[in-house]
């Protein structure tokens, strides 16, 4: 597997054939993980996994799967779509059994810190059921603020501060220089 980048416990690999089973197993979870990443969840086959994922290995966009640096295990995906002007939208998606053990707010964190500093994004976007709690929590505490609602659906978005703050002893990261939209300068 091709790990891009890291963060403390995940390592963040290009999508893989080798990991068909555990991406089927993920969506095809259709009480605790396809609810919250598509409207009216359907099982998918195998071909039709695999033909998702030959379509992402082929296009390479910022597209990964999330691998547990202790154990090995998959933990989820996790990906930067719809890139346009500096700006992308946010989606996520992890297996039932690593769910509440803090992958989503590290992944998040660290997902938003490779599109600030290596993608060169401005502002990160995203798309939450209303029944998500638990996602809402994350991505607040990842410093994304409310933008809009629809009936269904909360829209968060983060947005990267211009970096006015240098020191000759310490670089600060574009994670350390984001603020909500509201207070961006």
């Amino acid at each position: 597997m091709e790990k891009v980048f890291e963060s403390e416990r995940i390592n963040f690999v290009r999508m893989t054939e080798e990991l068909l089973h555990d991406y089927l197993e993920m969506v095809n979870d259709l009480e605790r993980v396809a609810r919250f990443i598509r409207r009216n969840a359907e099982r998918y086959t195998i071909a039709e996994e695999r033909e998702y994922i030959q379509s992402i290995v082929e296009d390479k966009p910022p597209f990964f799967s999330m691998i547990e640096r202790k154990s090995g295990d998959f933990i989820g995906n996790i990906e930067l779509r719809n890139i346009k002007d500096s700006a992308a939208e946010l989606g996520i998606a992890i297996t039932a059994k690593k769910q509440d053990l803090g992958y989503g707010t590290e992944s998040v964190s660290r997902i938003i810190s490779y599109g600030f500093d290596t993608l060169g994004l401005n502002k990160v976007t995203l798309r939450v059921h209303q029944d998500n709690p638990r996602a809402i929590c994350v991505y607040q505490k990842c410093g994304f603020t409310v933008s809009s609602r629809t009936e269904d659906d909360i829209m968060m978005e983060i947005v990267k501060r211009p970096q006015l703050l240098r020191t000759e002893n310490a670089a600060i990261s574009a994670a350390e220089l984001v603020l909500p939209r509201q207070a961006a300068l």
